[in-house]
């Protein structure tokens, strides 16, 4: 995406903006809860600092959540 045509610098003619976040793939429950604290606190961050977010209420914030074997 980073060479993509549709990529732009300029985040007021962007259509969409891009999250990357990172997760851990655990197998105990109690540990889901950490992962849910996590993507709570990226949410709350990406909805508090980006003045972008209440342009469409965030419904133009791509979410990515890649896991990573622990």
């Amino acid at each position: 995406m980073l060479k993509s045509h549709v990529r732009t610098i300029n985040p007021n003619e962007a259509d969409l903006f891009y999250v990357p976040t990172l997760c851990m793939q655990y197998s105990h429950v109690h540990e889901m809860t950490k992962i849910r604290h996590y993507i709570s606190r990226i949410y709350d961050y990406v909805s508090s600092t980006s003045p972008y977010w209440e342009r469409r209420g965030g419904r133009d914030h791509i979410w990515c959540f890649p896991q990573v074997r622990s």
